[in-house]
């Protein structure tokens, strides 16, 4: 059964503390201390860090801002992060793989992102948490229960799950199912990687965990604002969430590219906002500045070349890459055939610039415009960046 569309979940803990009965709110605490949405300053410059599969330390080149004329010794929040596939801090959950390529001590606590795989029949148990989580399933289909609707989710699906909503889930079908988690705050991260165990990659096999590590989980898991053994009555009251099933979502046409919002800024609290970006060849926004949000990327199809400051990364699928605030960056497709990637921003904003400037596209089944953009939509970039932190730094070739 498909649940509602709703028109807003709640991003904020105070409010989804109403479902149910009240969990710990750790993470508000360890989200206000890290000062995510607090005014956070515009960055000056930032290094590059390559996290190759398995690599402990991670080579870093300095990024420079067109503000910045020295290198300077950078903190890991500041840097724009590539993770390639197979790439990030692998850790073995409840006997499963997962890859984490951002957590909060890159973001600044706004979010935390990891790819994981899990075998038919299984899944997650009952629990429920103050943060907000997204699920994009790459492969498989997965089964959600959420407060009292069940809601299945194919390939190319994506589901949002409020703060404080009881959910599970189980993967159906013959095959693993492979998904990517989106959470925000940040925060589940870090009690993933201390309650779990770490591995070298995700060739396995994976134990299946010990009393031990049941029991580690268990005891950390009130510190994180994670709940297990969520009530029966949780599962009775209308639940937090957002579904959207493959090629559903309002869909606009901006920067030659043709974006699909899967959740916007008023569906998450102002917490995040993601889209599926279709770029085709030539496609990309020019190089520019976000002073606001912390941006990221993954690649689904194709492939993608990135600039910051000079240096280029072609992003093939797999590919992770995160961006702070302050840096000056743009992506491209330089092939010949289309690419197909995830873009979100935290905490939301940008979406709206993008409906502001873009144009509304009804016709799922017409391509996408050519690039470059009109010019009248470039003269409304140029207008309305401003408004929303954004400088446009060149229009060079468009």
């Amino acid at each position: 059964m498909r649940p509602e569309v709703r028109e807003r979940a709640p991003g904020h803990p105070e409010e989804a503390l109403q479902v149910g009965e009240p969990i710990d709110p750790a993470p508000q605490s360890l989200a206000r201390d890290a000062g995510i949405l607090a005014g956070y300053p515009a960055r000056l410059g930032a290094t590059i860090s390559h996290s190759p599969p398995g690599a402990a330390e991670e080579e870093s080149l300095t990024l420079l801002s067109k503000r910045d004329t020295k290198e300077r010794a950078v903190p890991e929040n500041d840097r724009i992060r590539i993770v390639p596939e197979s790439g990030g801090r692998w850790i073995s959950w409840l006997g499963r793989p997962i890859r984490y390529m951002a957590g909060g001590e890159q973001t600044v606590g706004t979010y935390g992102f990891c790819w994981g795989r899990v075998p038919p029949g299984l899944g997650a148990p009952p629990h429920r948490h103050a943060f907000l989580e997204g699920f994009y399933v790459l492969k498989g289909e997965i089964n959600f229960t959420a407060g009292n609707r069940v809601v299945t989710i194919p390939q190319g699906g994506f589901l949002a799950i409020g703060g404080g909503t009881a959910h599970a889930f189980n993967v159906v079908g013959s095959g693993d199912a492979e998904f990517l988690t989106l959470v925000a705050p940040a925060g589940f991260d870090r009690y993933q990687a201390e309650a779990g165990r770490p591995v070298a990659d995700g060739s396995g096999p994976f134990d299946p965990p010990t009393p031990e590590d049941l029991a580690r989980m268990r005891s950390l898991a009130r510190t994180y604002g994670y709940e297990l053994d969520s009530p029966e009555d949780a599962f009775r009251v209308e639940p937090e969430i957002l579904a959207r099933q493959p090629c559903e979502g309002p869909m606009i046409a901006a920067s030659g590219d043709l974006y699909t919002f899967l959740a916007e800024g008023e569906d998450t609290g102002g917490r995040y906002a993601l889209w599926d970006a279709v770029v085709p060849p030539g496609g990309g926004p020019p190089p520019h500045i976000q002073t606001r949000e912390h941006e990221g990327f993954y690649v689904l199809e194709g492939e993608l070349t990135f600039r910051a400051a000079g240096e280029e990364v072609v992003a093939g699928p797999g590919t992770f890459v995160g961006v702070p605030p302050g840096v000056a960056h743009s992506f491209r497709n330089e092939t010949d055939r289309p690419a197909r990637q995830l873009i979100w921003v935290a905490p939301a904003g940008l979406e709206k610039l993008i409906r502001e400037t873009g144009r509304v596209v009804t016709d799922r089944s017409a391509p996408p415009p050519p690039p470059p953009p009109a010019p009248d939509e470039l003269e409304r970039l140029l207008a309305a960046a401003p408004r929303y932190g954004v400088e446009i730094l060149s229009l060079e070739g468009r």
